[in-house]
């Protein structure tokens, strides 16, 4: 994990001038062009999940299908479920 911090941090220095909101505001807007609505019935917890998960996305490159279809379960089960988001997580990054 710590690999993917250091490429979600080169990737918010690179594209978008160090600007973290910037770069989450886009990362979900582009999976939800792709179909993948991170933030449909999400309580508080998962808003806050949902732009981690897609700047996630965006630094590992992730674009295969059944991963991506993975990420809502992943922004829900986090603020609720530490082990079942722990699994889901694995299965995610695969």
């Amino acid at each position: 994990l710590a690999e993917a911090t250091e490429r979600i941090t080169a990737l918010v220095a690179r594209r978008h001038a160090g600007n973290r909101q910037a770069a989450e505001h886009g990362a979900v807007a582009r999976l939800a062009e792709q179909g993948i609505e991170l933030r449909v019935g999400a309580g508080p917890g998962a808003l806050r999940v949902a732009p981690e998960m897609a700047l996630l996305t965006e630094a590992l490159r992730v674009t295969e299908a059944a991963r991506l279809r993975l990420l809502p379960r992943l922004v829900r089960l986090k603020p609720r479920d530490v082990y079942g988001y722990q699994r889901a997580l694995l299965q995610f990054l695969g």
